[in-house]
């Protein structure tokens, strides 16, 4: 069933990345829309983590909406779509979790951003930093781990399946791990269920889906 009620200023006080235009949407089970992560922590010279490097790359659905989107407006049109999207996600700390030393790290406001098409789907592309450098100490006592995941599950965010993660430490040695979600019967049927406005009942349903990267420096 095509549902055409969803405006941009609903979507936006949602706190979904899908409020960026007016938009028709198809209304099935959680997700909606698909996006491959590409994540690359950046490390200074002297091995403390400092920042985020982020591709998200849609699925072709959405991103042919997206194209169409940017070529109806143009370069304006473009830099609207930006402005709400940083807007809207600077709310949400860009769905990106991260912890040290089991505390939850603050993060800074992103400056370096862009969308573009690549081939058939697009990317948004952004650097996100810390409001405070993990120390390269800290890496090799405690290392760090993240997760990035939309609350409701309207988006299901995972690690594309090749190069979705991406080491350049500047001299330090680290691994990771991805610790793959595992929700129970309920939490899939939750998913399932979507209500009149196509929203799961549970707010906080995307973290039983998401993957948690765990990171370690030598």
């Amino acid at each position: 069933m095509i549902r055409s009620n969803f405006t941009l200023r609903t979507l936006l006080r949602s706190g979904l990345l899908l409020a960026l235009a007016w938009l028709p949407m198809v209304v099935w089970a959680h997700p909606h829309v698909s996006v491959d992560i590409y994540m690359a922590p950046q490390f200074d010279s002297s091995g403390n983590l400092v920042a985020f490097e982020q591709r998200w790359r849609f699925d072709t659905f959405y991103s042919v909406v997206l194209i169409e989107e940017m070529d109806r407006g143009g370069a304006e049109g473009k830099a609207r779509l930006l402005d709400d999207i940083i807007t809207n996600l600077s709310r949400h700390e860009f769905y990106t979790r991260v912890r040290a030393n089991g505390d939850r790290l603050s993060l800074a406001d992103v400056d370096e951003f862009d969308l573009q098409p690549e081939a058939s789907r697009v990317e948004f592309h952004f650097v996100l930093p810390l409001a405070e450098p993990v120390t390269a100490e800290q890496l090799q006592r405690h290392g760090f781990s993240y997760r990035v995941y939309e609350p409701t599950y309207y988006i299901e965010m995972l690690h594309a399946e090749t190069d979705g993660i991406l080491l350049n430490t500047g001299g330090s040695q680290c691994r990771y791990e991805i610790e793959k979600p595992e929700p129970t019967t309920e939490q899939l049927q939750r998913a399932v269920e979507v209500d009149e406005e196509g929203v799961p009942e549970d707010p906080d349903l995307g973290q039983h889906f998401a993957e948690t990267v765990f990171i370690q420096c030598d």
